[in-house]
């Protein structure tokens, strides 16, 4: 019992200091040209001319769409998505909901190699932890997902896909594993 309560309390301390982690990126970035679909805030994205990908949302759901890097995933419409700018031609969306404390992170980055090395791994996974590796399909792309660890989240899942130029990496919690999963069965390539 003691085992079970000490493991639902490091659960919520890592969700916990996910959404610290995700609130100081906000404050330290700036925000991108990304547009939001379905948004229901008032923001600074939804003043941009807004893009329909012609498929159907569901009531439950909000489709993030991203002309720039041409896709369009379904997510809660719980979570608020936020986009941020990073050095190098990389941006970082978090979507996160704060008071159920889920949420994820897409980095997208620029990658002209047909496989992820491990000189790159090493750069945006410090930890160079990568447990059961297994491959997906993210919609016709191969994806690498995988658990691993964060100095300030824990244990997480990553989902990690190389696209038309670009490196996509998702992460969550570990425990979050098959939520993410369902939300990234949704992405569409433009």
């Amino acid at each position: 019992m003691k085992s079970s309560v000490q493991k639902l309390i490091l659960i919520v301390i890592g969700l916990l200091a996910f959404v610290s982690l995700a609130s100081s990126v906000y404050w330290l970035q700036t925000r991108s040209n990304e547009t939001l679909v379905n948004e229901d805030k008032e923001t600074e994205a939804e003043q941009l001319p807004k893009f329909n990908t012609g498929r159907p949302v569901p009531p439950e759901a909000k489709e993030y769409f991203s002309e720039i890097y041409n896709f369009s995933v379904l997510y809660p419409k719980e979570l608020q998505a936020t986009t941020y700018n990073e050095p190098s031609g990389a941006v970082t969306v978090v979507f996160q909901d704060i008071d159920s404390v889920r949420g994820f992170q897409l980095f997208i980055v620029p990658y002209t190699e047909p496989q992820v090395t491990p000189e790159r791994f090493k750069q945006d996974n410090p930890s160079g932890v990568q447990e059961e590796l297994r491959n997906v399909k993210i919609d016709g792309a191969t994806s690498a997902a995988f658990y691993s660890q964060n100095t300030a989240l824990g244990e997480t899942y990553e989902i990690w896909f190389i696209h038309n130029g670009y490196l996509y990496e998702a992460t969550t919690l570990k425990p979050l594993e098959d939520w993410l999963n369902s939300i990234i069965q949704t992405w569409l390539f433009i």
